[in-house]
């Protein structure tokens, strides 16, 4: 939700993009402006909307001579996705902002009878995948614009759930270890670039940049 075009060059490329071979994709990012704007947006993606598998042919396993249709359950996957942008000024014609956020996250649980039957017992999933985005422009004056951004793209993960062993809702293993399985990966970039026009047929660019992942 923080895009606002894409762009992708595949010849005639300019001089900043000197050490590319093949082609450059440009993303160019959503700014602030002189009046506020801003939009709130809930996606759901899962069971309650989508289709369930279809039969499949499944052959005794014991005479090995008979089969039969078999209507597999639907896999628990709901995606959730609440967010939204705000965008406006600070100081107008001067200092500009614009926010952005749109976290997805996926609940999900399992039934099993663990320790190859033995323990009856469910286990959680839960995961969550951060996108927030700020932005701020400053142009001190008609000659100079200067642009910094800052991108959280970090993902977190708890619980596992496996695969049954059987047809049955069988798991080998205790629950405890598959509750316990997860990650955190904190993942962030920072970017700036000030433009100076130093004349009607010339303009300064400096632009840099800091990815930083932990994972």
């Amino acid at each position: 939700e923080f895009l606002q075009e894409v762009q992708v060059r595949t010849g005639g490329i300019e001089a900043e993009y000197g050490g590319a071979v093949g082609g450059v994709m440009n993303a160019i990012t959503k700014s602030g402006g002189n009046s506020f704007h801003g939009d709130i947006h809930v996606y759901f993606a899962g069971n309650g909307i989508s289709a369930g598998p279809v039969k499949r042919l499944l052959l005794d396993p014991v005479t090995q001579n008979a089969a039969s249709f078999v209507q597999d359950r639907k896999q628990q996957e709901n995606r959730y996705e609440l967010g939204g942008t705000l965008g406006g000024y600070l100081l107008k014609d001067k200092l500009w902002f614009f926010v952005a956020a749109s976290p997805q996250w996926e609940p999900a649980s399992n039934a099993y009878l663990a320790t190859s039957g033995a323990n009856q017992g469910s286990i959680h999933q839960n995961q969550l995948a951060e996108n927030l985005f700020a932005k701020v422009s400053f142009d001190p004056t008609s000659r100079i614009r200067t642009n910094f951004s800052w991108l959280n793209t970090s993902a977190y993960s708890s619980g596992r759930l496996p695969a049954y062993n059987t047809q049955t809702d069988t798991l080998a293993s205790s629950i405890a270890p598959s509750q316990g399985i997860g990650f955190s990966q904190p993942q962030t970039s920072y970017n700036g670039n000030a433009d100076f026009v130093l004349s009607n047929r010339s303009i300064f660019a400096i632009r840099g940049g800091r990815f930083w992942d932990d994972y």
